[in-house]
């Protein structure tokens, strides 16, 4: 759901799928931090991984290549 919604530009209800869900994956997670490095949001994009309870490789390399 989460990435029909970003790919149909909805973020608001990309948000709110996130929100709902009872367990959040990495994926999920590094879904909706891309979403929001698209839009040029750095605030959200900052705010999602700080929020992300296990950051790994692929987390640490999206921030990566989105400041770089």
């Amino acid at each position: 759901m989460i990435d029909m919604y970003v790919k149909c530009g909805f973020m608001c209800c990309t948000y709110k799928v996130f929100d709902v869900m009872p367990e959040r994956d990495v994926v999920s997670w590094i879904e909706l931090i891309v979403a929001y490095m698209r839009r040029g949001d750095m605030k959200a994009t900052q705010d999602l991984f700080d929020g992300l309870p296990m950051k790994d490789m692929v987390a640490w390399a999206t921030m990566v290549t989105r400041y770089a």
